[in-house]
């Protein structure tokens, strides 16, 4: 990621060990904050989950890395083109994709 489309926070769904203090300074580190879903809340963590479950079906799964570096362009090249270039129609916009009703 370029520092000018980097994430400006990580959603995430329990504080487990994401409250340690190793992992909070990192986040930090990299200019990010911590969001934390509410809890007993499914819809937000439907979200989430539906990203994951997108990632490993569309991406992870249909290719075999051969190292981390790969691993890391293959799957930032998909989470960008999951933002940006795939058609995500939505109801409330008429089933219309956003980035062209914005116009």
């Amino acid at each position: 990621m370029t520092p000018s489309r980097a994430a400006q926070a990580i959603v995430q769904l329990g504080r487990g060990s994401t409250s340690s203090r190793h992992y909070t300074a990192t986040v930090k580190a990299y200019g990010l904050t911590q969001e934390f879903t509410t809890p007993y809340t499914p819809e937000q963590k439907g979200l989430v989950e539906r990203f994951f479950r997108s990632l490993k079906e569309k991406c992870i799964w249909q290719h075999r890395f051969e190292s981390l570096c790969q691993a890391r362009a293959v799957i930032s090249h998909w989470i960008r083109y999951y933002n940006e270039d795939q058609p995500q129609p939505h109801q409330s916009l008429g089933y219309g994709h956003p980035e062209h009703t914005r116009r």
